[in-house]
């Protein structure tokens, strides 16, 4: 009989333990609004996302990583080159695309004068007129009108963001692979890239890699989706995922990488070590050769340290867009956003073909 009674005792502690230790679970891993949380996905910062898993980090195949740089449970293991393969003969053969910089080069620009410090010290003041800007300051207006409108009207001005979006059909029609690269660029661009990096190379620095390029409108809006579902998941409203989701990744039609022009170069070490696009790249001897040497091959740091509110993009030390060496250089030079570059270009055009009478 006492046997029994000490049986029942015993059972009966094991099965209060068990139910506190349920309670106590649920109490840890429910947020206050009673939704439930990953406790994996919390530990981890939103802004350090990872690459899906197998991904060739080091190659730079695998996982398209480029605006979606720093995403958490990536279902979209889809690569640039597949994304190309099969949207080329959709997305690239359109001859519209030439002339696709022009439609929205005079729109949207933003009223701004500050210096958002996205490039190194040493940037001069903006010029408020034609004669003052380094590339025109010893041309007639007319000159400086036809020499401002040419950039403006091509499509290596296109100015895109979230105010200024592309279409689903613009697509570049002269797409190729930089050399030893596995992501496609513009021709132009591409062939830029490839002598960066063999002069980085060249000087030491072997080990920045092109870890995205070109992509489609359909890969774009699918990756953004994918995105803004998992903050859905976590509980956000739908205006607040896709908020969440537009911090790194871009909207369809308002990402770069659709126009060709856009490189994401990094150091395979930081990716290797972290899993994703980093912004401790800025650390490294290898950012700093880009920021001193990106403009000499036409590129600029697109979405600089504070300059948030301007481009609408988080800072990303690894987002490099092709404009061309002359105003590559620049741009670089003022230490200005593209988007404070380019309504100044604008403004300049005016101003000159005014003068000029034309």
């Amino acid at each position: 009989m006492k046997r029994r009674q000490l049986t029942l005792i015993l059972t009966l502690i094991v099965i209060i333990i068990a139910a506190i230790t349920v309670v106590l679970t649920i109490n840890i891993f429910t947020k206050d609004d009673g939704t439930t949380v990953d406790p994996q996905q919390d530990s981890q910062k939103e802004s350090n996302d990872t690459l899906a898993p197998g991904s060739d980090v080091t190659s730079g195949t695998g996982t398209d990583t480029s605006d979606l740089d720093k995403e958490t449970n990536n279902t979209n293991n889809e690569t640039d080159n597949s994304d190309t393969d099969k949207d080329n003969s959709s997305d690239s053969g359109s001859g519209s695309s030439e002339n696709a910089g022009s439609g929205i080069s005079g729109t949207g620009d933003t009223e701004t004068g500050s210096n958002p410090g996205n490039t190194a010290s040493g940037s001069t003041a903006v010029p408020t007129s034609y004669k003052d800007f380094s590339l025109t300051s010893g041309m007639s207006a007319a000159q400086a009108y036809e020499y401002l409108d040419e950039f403006l009207d091509s499509k290596y001005s296109i100015l895109i963001n979230k105010q200024n979006k592309v279409g689903s059909d613009y697509a570049p029609s002269d797409l190729v692979l930089p050399q030893g690269c596995s992501y496609q660029m513009e021709s132009t661009a591409a062939k830029a890239l490839t002598d960066m990096l063999s002069a980085a190379r060249q000087d030491g620095y072997s080990d920045l890699i092109l870890y995205s390029g070109y992509r489609t409108y359909a890969s774009q809006k699918n990756k953004f989706e994918n995105r803004t579902q998992q903050y859905l998941n976590q509980g956000y409203s739908q205006q607040q995922a896709e908020e969440k989701a537009g911090e790194y990744l871009a909207p369809p039609g308002s990402s770069e990488h659709h126009t060709g022009l856009a490189a994401d170069v990094c150091s395979s070490k930081i990716v290797n070590k972290y899993g994703y696009l980093d912004d401790s790249f800025d650390t490294t001897d290898e950012f700093k050769w880009l920021e001193q040497h990106c403009a000499e091959y036409g590129f600029i740091l697109r979405y600089g340290k504070s300059a948030e509110d301007i481009t609408g993009f988080l800072y990303e030390p690894w987002h490099y867009r092709y404009i061309g060496t002359d105003h590559a250089k620049a741009c670089m030079a003022l230490g200005i956003t593209y988007e404070e570059y380019h309504s100044m270009l604008v403004k300049l055009r005016d101003e000159a073909k005014a003068d000029a009478n034309v």
